[in-house]
């Protein structure tokens, strides 16, 4: 009982770190995305960026549990 607790709650931790990973992945991708834009301007970019930021931080908070 005890040893399938533990490694429930591994699998569970696993999960989480890949799912981190892969949030870090895609946000990194769309981060250069929006960097290598070369139709939005240098104020479009940077807004982008930062609204773009502002949103990962809540999913940032939950991949850290």
């Amino acid at each position: 009982m005890n040893n399938r607790n533990f490694t429930n709650f591994r699998k569970i931790s696993v999960d989480f770190r890949v799912k981190s990973i892969l949030f870090v992945a895609k946000s990194k991708i769309e981060f250069f995305r929006i960097k290598n834009n070369k139709n939005l301007s240098v104020n479009q970019k940077n807004l982008a960026l930062w609204s773009q930021s502002i949103r990962r931080i809540p999913q940032m908070a939950f991949a850290q549990v």
